[in-house]
């Protein structure tokens, strides 16, 4: 529930989107000699994360039906970080791969791969402006696909992500969702919420609950997650998400983090630590040590959220 109703949706909508371009072109390659056993392809399916082990999961969840349909047509995964060759490398190391660098050795190679699974918004992006990716809206229209299938917030999304052009499809999506707490608003006499509303209008709601003080009897305002209390990386990037800021250059090389706009982003949420607004991990742990001596009815409390 953002700002810019439709666009800022369709962002965080997005944001949680697992993006695959497999759909689409497999079924581009179907023609009339799919059965010729004279004319055999090889289709090379390339994938973020993987290994030897992993590849009967993706074959059943993608590509076993199509091998099914098309006799003449071998399918290869090819994971552009290969988890068996990081298997003895230390934590730092298997953290501190470039992700992107990766992904495009196995796109641009001597044997590139024709399709790439991403798993994210923010690398779909990154490769769109690398001009990495074939637009799948001639296919489409070619092939005949039809997109009214899809949620359509979904297809904007990823649209958004491609300059209004679409150049990726997923099967599978995690929208982001606003719940509140119907009787503590109407409790304390405060205006329910409402679709359309910025992050300001939500804070700025979330803020009039509350001493400020936390604590086991405290109300809180706001919590990024239905667990609470956590932590204030994981808040700040879900923050972030739809307003499109970027941590990193096109080349991942610098950082883009010294602006007023993320400025804003780190102090918004460390205020609401601060004033309690959001409960903090010391809050929540005072709400479960009080539980474990206060069960009411043989139910445990619930923090005021």
């Amino acid at each position: 529930m953002m700002d810019q109703r439709k666009r800022t949706v369709r962002r965080v909508v997005a944001g949680g989107l697992t993006l695959s371009l497999l759909v689409p072109l497999l079924a581009a390659c179907n023609d009339k000699s799919e059965d010729d056993p004279n004319n055999r392809r090889t289709l090379r399916i390339g994938m973020m994360y993987g290994s030897s082990q992993d590849e009967s999961y993706y074959r059943q969840q993608y590509t076993d039906l199509f091998e099914y349909t098309h006799k003449n047509i071998d399918i290869e995964l090819v994971p552009a970080i290969d988890w068996s060759e990081q298997q003895f490398e230390t934590p730092d190391k298997q953290q501190n791969v470039d992700q992107l660098a990766k992904v495009k050795e196995i796109m641009t190679g001597a044997n590139p791969v024709d399709i790439m699974i991403v798993d994210s918004t923010s690398m779909l992006s990154q490769l769109v402006q690398e001009n990495m990716l074939k637009p799948l809206d001639p296919l489409i229209k070619e092939d005949k696909i039809d997109l009214s299938d899809y949620v359509p917030s979904v297809i904007d999304g990823i649209k958004e992500v491609g300059d209004n052009q679409l150049f990726a499809l997923t099967p599978t999506f995690v929208p982001s969702a606003l719940f509140y707490n119907k009787t503590l608003f109407q409790k304390n006499n405060i205006e329910l919420p409402r679709d359309g509303m910025s992050w300001d209008e939500v804070i700025n709601l979330a803020k009039r609950f509350g001493d400020g003080k936390g604590g086991k009897d405290a109300t809180f305002g706001f919590s990024f997650n239905q667990w609470g209390g956590s932590d204030g990386f994981s808040d700040m990037t879900q923050y972030a998400a739809p307003l499109g800021l970027r941590v990193y250059d096109e080349k991942g090389e610098k950082m883009l983090v010294n602006t007023p706009q993320w400025e804003k982003v780190w102090t918004t949420i460390a205020d609401l630590y601060k004033k309690h607004v959001v409960p903090t991990q010391e809050d929540m742990q005072k709400i479960y040590e009080a539980q474990s001596k206060d069960v009411v009815g043989g139910r445990r409390r619930r923090p005021n959220i």
